[in-house]
């Protein structure tokens, strides 16, 4: 069964629905965060590219990535 064969049953279950709403809001929150820390507009649409399709991934790396080797509340400031 493809995807938008099984697209009315998932439609119809309420907390299918709850679910992809409040997954898909995070990421648009987190995304928000994105664009007030990064100022190319390239950038930007990267990292939305990459919330929408592959969901927390991105963020979790970006998070671990800025966060390698920190000593404390200095390294974890770029990261927030």
């Amino acid at each position: 069964m493809s995807l938008w064969e099984a697209w009315p049953r998932f439609a119809a279950n309420p907390w299918a629905m709850a679910t992809l709403y409040d997954a898909y809001f995070g990421f648009l929150t987190f995304y928000a965060w994105v664009v007030y820390k990064e100022r190319s507009f390239v950038a930007r649409t990267l990292w939305f590219l990459l919330i929408m399709y592959l969901g927390t991934s991105p963020c979790l790396s970006m998070y671990f990535f800025n966060s390698s080797g920190s000593s404390g509340k200095k390294e974890l400031s770029r990261f927030y």
